[in-house]
């Protein structure tokens, strides 16, 4: 298990690296904020998260506010991998630990 990651969430794209101190294939997540988040996760440094609309999907994931979540079989092979974040409104403190039984 790796360390805790914080990303701080806002109306505009933002990215962490979230690193494990072995490969893992397992993320939890927890948004302790009070709005959802919309994440987007990848091996490239590069990553975005944008908003999904009507008829506009994006890549990611919605976490509600104030849940935890653990998403499994990232197929990631190394250490790192990063998670970019972006809310609708408001912010949001977003935890996030890379490891395996989670």
């Amino acid at each position: 298990m790796g360390s805790s990651t914080l990303l701080s969430a806002t109306t505009t794209t933002s990215t962490v690296s979230v690193t494990a101190s072995s490969p893992s294939n397992q993320l939890m997540i927890s948004n302790t904020g009070n709005v959802a988040v919309f994440l987007n996760i990848s091996a490239a440094s590069s990553v975005t998260a944008v908003l999904p609309t009507a008829g506009t999907p994006q890549a990611g994931v919605s976490i509600p506010a104030g849940s935890i979540k653990v998403i499994s079989n990232l197929q990631i092979s190394n250490t790192t991998v990063y998670v970019a974040g972006i809310t609708t409104t408001g912010t949001a403190s977003v935890y996030l630990v890379a490891g395996e039984g989670l």
